[in-house]
């Protein structure tokens, strides 16, 4: 499926610009650009067919119109996890931390019919989602918020101990159980049901879409996260040679520009640059 960009890219293409407007696409929390001039087309990802002994970087090719074409990664490229990958990790720590608040209840309750102090965090900034929670940090506004909406039921929950510890200490053990049952019942259940949708969040915001490039003698495709728009730049300048993400061995931008209005800057990348020291015309 074509994006809407599309109208725009044919646009500056048939005219011949020189000084040609950038695509602009993100990569984690990062804005890179490629000029139009290399740009073939943008598109939703379309399925991608492994290939065995590949470069890292690339994920395999895909079918367009006819033409097969090798994918690069753009973030492995980067030396960044793949988005995959990262919403897979993501998936595998939100569940670890529900199965902390599961096993949490259940070493209460076990505290009160066992009649033995109970040694687990009672503080919900020390248990691990709590950490996790106060250092969490995201330009995507939507996770933000889901977020935030684990912090009244989290907070509950560890406050239950010491409810737990008062009605133990007056003897009354069942209402000691009851107001555990009652805390899985509800803030529990809520606490499962925020993981899940931020787990689907983060699933569905792991879908790539892909930036035809044309570099010489081969055409290619490249997965970036999202694409945002099609656009001029001010103060475009060429780079000798710096360092993308700080990491010596991965890929060197050519050069930055800023977004016309804007302080912000765009690291500027072309068909070549992404694909230098990568052998993947053998791969058609």
């Amino acid at each position: 499926m074509s994006l809407p960009f599309d109208d725009e890219l044919e646009q500056e293409q048939d005219s011949g610009c020189q000084n040609c407007p950038i695509v602009t696409f993100k990569i984690k929390d990062s804005v890179y650009g490629v000029s139009t001039a290399q740009v073939q087309g943008m598109l939703e990802m379309p399925e991608i067919r492994p290939v065995p002994h590949a470069p890292s970087c690339v994920r395999g090719l895909i079918n367009l119109r006819g033409e097969v074409l090798p994918v690069v990664d753009l973030r492995v490229r980067l030396g960044l996890p793949s988005k995959r990958n990262e919403a897979r990790e993501f998936s595998q720590m939100m569940k670890a931390r529900e199965e902390d608040h599961l096993k949490w209840l259940a070493e209460l309750e076990a505290s009160v019919q066992e009649d033995r102090p109970f040694t687990l965090a009672t503080d919900p900034h020390q248990c691990a989602f709590g950490r996790w929670y106060d250092s969490f940090r995201t330009g995507d506004h939507v996770a933000m918020a889901m977020v935030q909406r684990f912090d009244a039921p989290h907070r509950k929950i560890h406050a239950v101990a010491a409810q737990v510890a008062e009605r133990v200490a007056a003897g009354d053990h069942k209402g000691a159980r009851q107001i555990i049952e009652r805390t899985r019942d509800r803030e529990l259940a809520k606490m499962k049901s925020l993981f899940e949708s931020l787990v689907q969040h983060y699933g569905e915001g792991s879908r790539e879409q892909a930036i035809i490039l044309e570099a010489p003698g081969f055409t290619y495709a490249v997965a970036v996260d999202s694409i945002e728009s099609v656009e001029y730049l001010d103060d475009q300048s060429e780079q000798e040679s710096p360092q993308s993400m700080g990491n010596a061995d991965v890929m060197a931008v050519v050069g930055l520009g800023r977004r016309a209005g804007s302080q912000q800057v765009i690291q500027l990348l072309t068909a070549g640059s992404i694909t230098e020291g990568v052998d993947i015309l053998e791969l058609v």
